[in-house]
């Protein structure tokens, strides 16, 4: 978990991955990391099975070839608003934050394209599962208090509803694209009316979305529902 300031920030080694071949053979181990007496030492090294190894390469898009050049992670100094990055492992794991500001809105299939004045929103990857929330400042810490996302095509465990978006199309090894393509796709999706089971907020959710997408006033953070505080959500 990575919450400190931008100067503050540090990379930690989880897992050490090595790779032995010959002219027709590959063999693969891995060991995890620990931090013992102030030192990083690697655990007993184990060998990585073919189906975890193929999922690895799967999960890269590695393909054949001189010309292919394929970029796992962060091309450069990690986003000033990436909260947590776990690169261990072949599930992709990412916390960030997106301000709150003035974008495009949909309310509505075949409906006309608003702006609305979203909250700030922390969208987190958990492998194949996107989920997002919302808090009411960007100055987040341990004790930020999460809010649910007031937003329709949100499940109760606040999955994000993809509809028609093919979530494979939104992969990138380059986790930049895919953090902004993710950002995209939401954004830019037309919110149905038919995922308010429940609302999203303490006044009917649809009647504030079309309240503040016509005045494009700020949304309101009275209206926000509390989850719980950012270590209880995020550290289980």
């Amino acid at each position: 978990m990575n919450i400190t300031a931008e100067e503050d920030r540090d990379l930690i080694p989880t897992m050490d991955i090595v790779l032995y071949r010959t002219d027709s053979d590959l063999y693969v181990e891995y060991a995890n990391i620990e931090r013992k007496m102030g030192k990083w030492i690697a655990e007993a090294y184990r060998p990585l099975s073919f189906e975890g190894f193929d999922a690895l390469l799967k999960g890269l898009k590695i393909k054949s070839g001189k010309s292919s050049k394929v970029h796992l992670g962060f091309s450069g100094m990690l986003p000033k608003n990436l909260l947590m990055y776990n690169p261990c492992g072949v599930i992709t794991k990412l916390l960030w934050l997106c301000p709150g500001k003035l974008r495009g809105f949909t309310l509505g299939r075949n409906a006309d394209r608003k702006k609305l004045f979203y909250p700030h929103l922390l969208f987190q990857v958990n492998g194949r599962t996107v989920k997002v929330y919302a808090v009411k400042t960007t100055n987040v810490n341990s004790d930020t208090i999460i809010y649910r996302a007031p937003f329709p095509n949100v499940y109760t465990g606040n999955d994000i509803c993809w509809g028609s978006v093919r979530f494979d199309d939104l992969f990138s090894p380059n986790h930049e694209k895919y953090m902004n393509r993710i950002e995209d796709a939401f954004f830019n999706s037309a919110f149905t009316t038919e995922m308010m089971s429940f609302n999203k907020t303490k006044s009917p959710t649809l009647d504030l979305l079309k309240q503040y997408s016509k005045s494009q006033k700020p949304f309101p953070n009275k209206e926000m529902v509390k989850i719980d505080n950012f270590y209880n959500v995020f550290s289980r």
